[in-house]
């Protein structure tokens, strides 16, 4: 009698794996037909064109101002230190109107903060332009 009820366990384990395969080749086969399907579309859409060069390209040099000079009483912009979410120390520099004109990375210390804001008064006096 124990050797029908394993026999009988073998045989539901082999019809379960037998399942298994068959569904395996079914979602193998349909997931290939769902891609040939896709790659007809996507080529049904294709456009070729040709893209020609710009006949002339006219090269025009911006040259910064020779000197621009800022002084703190005349300085409206403002720097603001705070701590972030993440317990970082950042700095935005804002506008008179209010308007963030930038934002800084996170810094681990405030001393590293103030650093920042030293290097980009220390920078920005006299930028480079370049035009991409």
């Amino acid at each position: 009698m124990i050797d029908y009820i394993i026999v009988f366990l073998y045989f539901l384990i082999l019809v379960g794996i037998l399942l298994l395969l068959y569904e395996l080749i079914k979602y193998i086969r349909d997931g290939r037909k769902v891609q040939e399907i896709s790659k007809e579309k996507i080529t049904e859409k294709v456009e070729i064109v040709e893209v020609k060069p710009p006949e002339k390209v006219e090269i025009v040099e911006v040259k910064p101002p020779e000197k621009i000079e800022i002084t703190e009483d005349k300085a409206t912009a403002k720097f603001e230190v705070y701590k972030d979410k993440a317990g970082e120390y950042r700095f935005r520099l804002k506008a008179p109107n209010g308007e963030i004109i930038t934002v800084s990375e996170g810094y681990k210390t405030k001393q590293g903060c103030m650093n920042g804001i030293k290097s980009v008064k220390k920078n920005v006096l006299n930028p480079k332009i370049i035009e991409l």
